[in-house]
């Protein structure tokens, strides 16, 4: 389960609408204020947040929320902005969408992470719990 706080209205709606476009991702946090979020205790692999949010000086802001939380990636969605602005966040850590977006579209620029989650899961037995760690070889002989 990849887990997501939502600095976005309009996204946390599409969401609200559609949960089954969203599935494995758990939504932690939702709110249009990122002082708030910055006070919570949560750790988002993900933050989707509107351009909005992140002031005069987006770069800065991104980075304070990436320090803060912990967050793996975030994603920053805009309805207007200028190139430049644009090309300065977009990085290895950050995706830069323009809204409106379609939920899967969205889910896809968190596809790494999904990925990355069904693979990390322990393995499981029959009974469902997690199987046993092989028994190490015997040197004996």
């Amino acid at each position: 389960m990849v887990t997501v706080a939502v600095l976005s209205e309009s996204i946390a709606a599409q969401i609200r609408e559609n949960p089954d476009e969203m599935q494995n991702i758990h939504i932690v946090w939702s709110g249009n204020d990122p002082a708030a979020l910055k006070r919570t205790s949560v750790h988002p692999q993900v933050v989707i947040i509107d351009l909005e949010h992140l002031g005069g000086n987006p770069e800065a802001e991104l980075d304070v929320l990436h320090r803060q939380l912990g967050c793996q990636l975030s994603i920053v969605t805009f309805s207007f902005a200028r190139r430049e602005i644009i090309h300065r966040l977009s990085s290895e850590r950050t995706r830069v969408l323009r809204v409106p977006i379609h939920l899967r579209s969205l889910r896809l620029s968190m596809l790494s992470l999904l990925i990355k989650d069904v693979f990390h899961k322990p393995e499981l037995g029959a009974a469902g719990d997690t199987a046993p760690a092989p028994a190490a070889a015997s040197t004996e002989g």
